[in-house]
């Protein structure tokens, strides 16, 4: 009985991660390549302030888009929406598995500058805007 509950376990895990379907718009295609992540200086609280600079890379794989890390491979990344010129995602730091820790992106495409502008909001309710510039 423990062996099928934990198969049905094991499945029903699987089947919750795989409904987190990602959506793409048709113009898609001009997220796709290299990123880089540029925080604004924290002026509410300078000692949150982020100083790196991740490199992210979206791509389609059987029309799902996906964002790597290169920088880094302490994240992961899901819930990864794009349409009307509007990303979402969420992104993980999974270097601690005590501690759950969540960004949540809402950027907007821009034509005129051909990059991403908005804010994010992580699990700790700190908020910051950011810039993604293509590379």
């Amino acid at each position: 009985m423990k062996k099928i509950f934990l198969q049905l376990l094991g499945i029903l895990l699987l089947t919750s991660c795989s409904t987190k379907q990602n959506v793409l718009s048709s113009n898609s295609d001009k997220i796709l390549g290299l990123w880089s992540e540029h925080w604004e200086p924290d002026t509410l609280e300078p000692e949150n302030s982020i100083n790196y600079v991740d490199t992210l890379y979206v791509f389609k794989k059987k029309n799902k888009l996906f964002i790597e890390c290169t920088s880094d491979t302490v994240y992961r990344f899901s819930e990864i929406t794009f349409s009307n010129d509007i990303l979402k995602f969420t992104k993980e730091n999974i270097i601690d598995p005590e501690e759950k820790f969540y960004i949540y992106y809402t950027m907007k495409y821009s034509e005129k500058d051909k990059e991403f502008k908005g804010s994010i909001v992580n699990s700790r309710d700190q908020h910051n805007n950011i810039t993604f510039k293509k590379q």
